[in-house]
């Protein structure tokens, strides 16, 4: 441990002392906290803790009123998904673009928290976005609201019954479940692609109309935190 701490802080000591602008100790600390989960993997944030609540009532929110998923990898801003219908697609935003500014600011030195944040703005409210596609960059406005996410579908394709699942909401079991009820096929296709949207549990639910026994576990640093099993017939 003692090991890592002593480069980090002779890094931190070089950037202080060699670094063109004036640094402020507060913003190097915030960046290299940020730098670090984002070298653990795309989906880890580092909230500082005055803005926790902040980002849990927009984790609430979450893409209702985007539509729209983010990831950055580092320091690059990707659009991961965009839900059918809804104000991203409005707006002309396609999965692969890499957004470069957020109203009017950078998003290399943005957080992806504070990203969240603003894409859990209220109803009605816009946001100006720099988009790089295809090495061209064009500007766009989205405006924020709310929209249908669609429900699950089942079509025959070719003889194949496909199972289509755009997201897993609470009721998407349900949903499911009702198209599956009566169902004769030998075979049937479940299409997951491009679905991001949704929470673990609700995906079990799902996975408990196809599986019995145990389905997974949530682990967390301390060991299991959920298991997820299916006892029911099918």
């Amino acid at each position: 441990f003692y090991k890592y701490l002593s480069v980090f802080s002779e890094v931190l000591r070089l950037v202080r002392q060699a670094y063109v602008d004036e640094t402020d100790l507060r913003t190097l600390m915030a960046g290299a906290l940020e730098g670090s989960s984002d070298a653990l993997d795309p989906f880890s944030m580092y909230i500082p803790e005055p803005e926790v609540e902040s980002y849990l009532e927009a984790r609430r929110i979450g893409s209702s009123r985007s539509g729209l998923k983010l990831v950055k990898v580092r320091g690059a801003v990707y659009v991961m998904a965009v839900q059918d219908d809804s104000p991203a697609t409005v707006a002309g935003i396609e999965r692969g673009d890499v957004v470069t500014k957020l109203a009017g600011l950078s998003t290399r030195g943005m957080p992806l928290w504070e990203i969240e944040v603003r894409l859990a703005g209220p109803a009605s409210s816009s946001l100006d976005f720099e988009i790089l596609r295809a090495g061209e960059t064009s500007e766009v406005e989205l405006v924020l609201g709310s929209f249908e996410v669609a429900a699950p579908t089942l079509e025959e394709v070719a003889g194949l019954h496909v199972l289509t699942i755009p997201a897993f909401k609470t009721d998407t079991a349900a949903g499911v479940g009702e198209l599956l009820g009566g169902l004769e096929a030998d075979r049937l296709l479940v299409d997951l692609r491009g679905v991001v949207w949704g929470d673990v549990e609700t995906g079990y639910e799902v996975a408990k109309l196809f599986v019995r026994g145990e389905l997974g576990s949530l682990v967390g640093n301390d060991g299991p935190i959920k298991k997820f099993t299916n006892s029911d017939e099918i």
